[in-house]
């Protein structure tokens, strides 16, 4: 499918050529970048794989990335990090005969080898949890596109059952895909020394409709460390201000839609500012830990980076922004060739007007919100390291931290008009 879309998009950019119409109504500028360029990249970064802190793919897309921005004459460095993680991890339910997949959820507690069987209840995060001693906890989620443990619907609830004595809590993340959700979590989370595990909508109507009163809960593996790196390149151009830019490149699955027009939109932009007249330094950054509520983020602050003082503006290429939506039918999805529109721009004040003029007919994005410390996804870890001077895209596409985030999820269009209109944002500056 993904050959036969590069096929399409070739031939119709080709015919668009022939006809004049590829540069018109945009400058010379933005017509070095067109869907194809961003096509091309953003398979790239899908076909590494698995982007889990530290796994191949994580580390095999930074080293792509820096490899690009070393033709660019940036200089590197790596800011070592080190997360705990799983490896050769499996996890079921059993019960009545019938055995369903479950997705192993961080912060990682393993049972025995042989297995938790245990007296079986389920609650949503509503209602009380009590009289859990030993039992495994199924938590219902309502519909939403979950991405954080930290949650009050999950947290509190997931608490409760731990200090209450529960053996384990599965937790069904109720979505549009249907799927089992990765929860992004922080490095350490006090208080929670129990398995958790996360259950497809399938599975969970399955357990439901069988009610067993018993059920036997397995996940195994080995914890281990896994190293991995934020990569920061800088090119000094010898003058008193700094722009910096950043996308995280890491994440649960493969993340094509999550996180892939942020890491092209970061390669389009280093190529073009490298060369450009703009009148400021260029520094790029590509973070890593991004599952672990923003820890590569975080650890920024104890980075070598340009002082907040002399951060021109601190542009920075969040989830989701440039992604696929979906008709729902039902518990389907259809395929719509226009963009999700749940993704959200922050800016600090200084900045609102100019996002405002800038992105005024891009869906989402037509509201410029206050980048604050309580800003979603890595724009609040940001600020809260002192950097006031801001421009942040964040989001959660209907796949948003399912396995199933491929290249499907990918709005090219949606890229081309982001990237299209910081172009004329930084002009403006």
């Amino acid at each position: 499918m993904i050959m036969n879309r590069r096929e399409n998009i070739g031939i119709f950019m080709g015919l668009m050529t022939n006809l004049g119409i590829v540069t018109s109504g945009h400058s010379a500028e933005t017509a070095e970048m067109n869907e194809n360029s961003f096509l091309k990249d953003i398979q790239t970064y899908f076909d590494f794989g698995n982007k889990q802190t530290g796994r191949p793919g994580d580390i095999n897309a930074a080293i792509w990335q820096e490899s690009e921005l070393a033709k660019l004459g940036f200089k590197t460095t790596r800011q070592k990090l080190s997360v705990m993680g799983g490896k050769d991890l499996i996890s079921f339910i059993e019960y009545g005969g019938n055995k369903i997949q479950l997705l192993p959820q961080y912060p990682l507690n393993l049972t025995p080898e042989s297995g938790i069987n245990a007296e079986f209840a389920y609650f949503l995060p509503e209602q009380k949890i009590t009289n859990v001693t030993g039992k495994i906890i199924l938590l219902i989620l309502p519909y939403s596109r979950w991405s954080s443990i930290l949650h009050p619907y999950i947290l509190n609830p997931l608490s409760a059952a731990a200090n209450g004595g529960a053996s384990a809590v599965i937790i069904a993340t109720t979505g549009p895909s249907g799927d089992a959700l990765a929860l992004n979590t922080p490095i350490k989370l006090d208080g929670i020394n129990i398995p958790i595990a996360i259950i497809e909508q399938s599975g969970r109507s399955k357990l439901i409709s069988y009610a067993p009163q018993t059920i036997k809960f397995t996940q195994s593996g080995s914890l281990v460390n896994f190293d991995s790196y934020n990569l920061i390149g800088k090119l000094d151009k010898g003058f008193d201000k700094w722009l910096v830019v950043s996308s995280p490149r890491s994440g649960w699955f493969s993340c094509a839609g999550e996180r892939g027009p942020g890491v092209a939109v970061w390669l389009a932009l280093a190529r073009h500012l490298a060369k450009s007249k703009a009148k400021y330094n260029l520094a790029f950054i590509s973070t890593s830990g991004h599952e672990f509520e923003n820890f590569g983020t975080e650890i920024l602050a104890q980075a070598d980076l340009p002082k907040s003082d002399k951060t021109q503006l601190w542009l920075h290429l969040g989830a989701g922004f440039a992604a696929n939506d979906w008709f729902e039918l039902g518990v389907k999805l259809s395929k719509l060739n226009n963009v999700d529109a749940q993704r959200i721009l922050y800016s600090s004040p200084n900045f609102k007007d100019i996002c405002t003029k800038n992105f005024k007919n891009q869906a989402g994005l037509e509201i410029v919100r206050e980048a604050s410390a309580k800003a979603a996804g890595e724009a609040g870890k940001i600020v809260e390291n002192g950097y006031g001077n801001i421009i942040a895209f964040a989001g959660a596409h209907r796949f948003h931290h399912s396995p199933h985030d491929n290249m499907d999820c990918v709005n090219l269009h949606a890229t081309q008009a982001v990237y299209d209109s910081l172009l004329q944002t930084l002009k403006q500056l």
